[in-house]
């Protein structure tokens, strides 16, 4: 008898659960985008994020409870199954501003992206150790772009629901 194995990501796209966001954004020098990643009534576990950049220095860096988050434009959450597709409950929203940015929930993570001649070259930045965002809670995103014009991507693939292992049934 065989057991198959799959890891976490592979189990909750089946299930439908899988969701991510993806955004590709243009910097100009010495600018600052935010995002807000508001969660609903479970704690979301994120599997995978990847931060690309070509520009000469960019730099990435999450909050915890930012206060007075207004503005910003609606981000899409898609689901990877489009066969059964889970209705999740995150609220994403690009180009937010804040009052404060919040507690720091780590070291800012910067991107050099000028080799010897001086042109651009692309980096990335990829996931890291899972993260466990907390229910009914906004957490920020900030992008801050160095000197010279910049363009990134951002993509955050995670499931709602509780930490417990996923089970097919």
């Amino acid at each position: 008898e065989a057991t198959p194995v799959q890891n976490y990501s592979e189990i909750n796209s089946k299930k439908g659960e899988q969701q991510y966001i993806q955004l590709a954004l243009s910097l100009v020098a010495g600018s600052t985008t935010k995002i807000a990643f508001t969660t609903g009534s479970k704690p979301v576990l994120v599997k995978q994020r990847d931060f690309t950049a070509r520009g000469e220095q960019v730099s990435i860096q999450i909050f915890k409870e930012p206060t007075g988050v207004t503005g910003g434009t609606p981000v899409t959450v898609q689901n990877f199954n489009d066969r059964n597709p889970v209705t999740g409950s995150v609220v994403v929203k690009s180009g937010v501003t804040t009052a404060t940015d919040g507690v720091s929930w780590g070291d800012p993570q910067t991107l050099y992206g000028v080799n010897q001649q001086n042109q651009r070259v692309g980096q990335i930045i990829s996931s890291g150790a899972e993260r466990i965002l907390a229910a009914n809670k906004t957490y920020l995103v900030v992008i801050t772009n160095g000197t010279g014009a910049s363009t990134c991507e951002y993509f955050l693939s995670f499931r709602e629901g509780d930490t417990d292992y996923p089970r097919l049934q």
